[in-house]
């Protein structure tokens, strides 16, 4: 299941608008509103533990003058600093005494937490919390451990060919923040302030803005408690006004050699827009995900590695970058004098399956993970916070969890061939990248050869 546990299961809902059936076995979700007036969405299950899933909703690169990094080193720099008069290293121990897993990570719609810890503890753990959220010290050292730590991290990721080639596609196809926000790159990472830590933390965690799901015993009082102690206080925060219009995804079918001269290997990248019904239907292209490069026994794999014996990596990913922007995307570390035939390979066995699609003995193999997997974790006994909350983020109503299981069962053969003939691009339709040691030589027809960054911009 290593690979399942990797897929962003944001992708699930909109696919499921269409369906019917339910999975009535599921636990019930309930709708509460606590003492202190914060409605949150609680899920009793036979369990001593509560798990607590936050989003606050926070537009923060799109005010006025941001700086789109700043959220990453901002939420890392809470996590690591003390907060009110508790120094960092009592902060860590007082977490780890009771045994409290607390996590948060930024998209560039909202700062999503998490907080799990036992019944008896997670009012504790949530006035801990609470203080991480609207007390943080963030002081000058841990500003300049933290962000020192990412400058180092995004200079060494310069002469990573996996990002240049990923950052090559986010500054021709996304809005310009968005691709900033996710590339996090060394001039935005370097040029970072405390002064705009502190203006983002005061504007972030609006407890107005949060949508909170939990899941706890069945006796719901210690849950409800530990979110008005979480949420004490957030009340106060003030998000400012959103200044700039995100602008659309616009997709960008061409053909573009990078250069990395500190590479030895070469990466070769595929990358289709999921747009229309595509967008409707994501499960379909999970399963086209999964068959392409998910296994040793995958297309991409045994058509790279076995037959032309070029890749020393191979991959097939659904990226989820924000509620508009999800992307297939496929590739391969290869040797460089074999980049060219491998970029065609893929391209050829990409089409092929777009083409003719899966036979039933691969349907089926693939259909069973899948079953068995969201099986094992949707079920009586299991339903997790963080799938009600990522239904709630796409639009849906809660019940809408209880169609996944019924609709992944009921997925057959015909109908998927059918969507992938129908909504897949053809690869030449793609935007395909190849970045490698000397592109000078390598022998391909291309829309741009980008030897330098700023050269990128004459690829669109």
């Amino acid at each position: 299941m290593k690979y399942l546990r990797q897929l962003p299961f944001i992708l699930i809902f909109t696919f499921l608008s269409g369906c019917i059936a339910v999975n009535a076995d599921l636990p019930e979700i309930k709708s509460v509103t606590t003492d202190k007036g914060h409605d949150v969405y609680y899920i009793p299950l036979e369990t001593e533990t509560v798990t607590i899933h936050a989003a606050f909703k926070n537009d923060y690169i799109f005010t006025e003058g941001a700086n789109p990094v700043v959220p990453h080193i901002g939420l890392q720099l809470i996590q690591q600093a003390g907060a009110g008069d508790i120094e960092p290293a009592t902060l860590l121990s007082e977490f780890e005494d009771l045994g409290a897993d607390a996590q948060l990570h930024a998209r560039p719609d909202a700062i999503h937490g998490k907080l799990v810890a036992d019944v008896a503890d997670i009012e504790a753990a949530a006035k801990l919390a609470n203080q991480v959220l609207t007390d943080s010290t963030l002081d000058e050292r841990w500003f300049r451990r933290v962000a020192g730590n990412l400058v180092e991290k995004a200079g060494l990721d310069r002469n990573h060919s996996g990002v240049l080639g990923w950052s090559a596609m986010r500054k021709l196809s996304f809005d310009p923040m968005v691709a900033r926000f996710w590339s996090a790159s060394f001039a935005d990472t370097q040029a970072v302030e405390l002064d705009q830590v502190k203006d983002w933390y005061q504007q972030s965690f609006n407890a107005g803005d949060a949508i909170i799901v939990l899941s706890g015993p069945k006796d719901m009082a210690s849950g409800l408690r530990a979110v008005d102690i979480l949420l004490d206080q957030l009340d106060q925060k003030q998000p400012r006004a959103v200044t700039v219009e995100q602008e659309p995804f616009v997709p960008v079918a061409k053909t573009i050699l990078i250069e990395n001269s500190a590479a030895n290997d070469a990466l070769v990248l595929l990358f289709d827009h999921v747009k229309g019904e595509a967008r409707r239907r994501e499960f379909e292209t999970y399963f086209t995900a999964y068959e392409l490069g998910a296994t040793s026994e995958s297309r991409l794999h045994r058509k790279l590695r076995d037959e032309l014996r070029a890749a020393y990596e191979v991959f097939t990913q659904f990226a989820d970058f924000d509620r508009q922007v999800r992307l297939l995307a496929m590739g391969g570390q290869v040797s460089p004098d074999q980049a060219v035939a491998a970029l065609r390979l893929a391209s050829e066995t990409y089409d092929n399956y777009r083409e003719q699609g899966m036979d039933q003995s691969g349907f089926d193999q693939v259909k069973k993970v899948y079953v068995d997997h969201f099986e094992d974790i949707l079920n009586e006994d299991s339903l997790p916070p963080n799938l009600v909350l990522e239904a709630l983020l796409e639009g849906h109503e809660v019940e809408f969890v209880n169609s996944l299981l019924p609709t992944v069962r009921g997925m057959n053969l015909m109908t998927h061939n059918e969507f992938s003939a129908a909504h897949l691009s053809p690869s030449d339709q793609l935007l395909r990248i190849i970045v490698a040691p000397d592109i000078d030589a390598i022998e391909l027809d291309v829309d741009c050869r980008v030897k330098q960054p700023e050269q990128l911009a004459e690829c669109v």
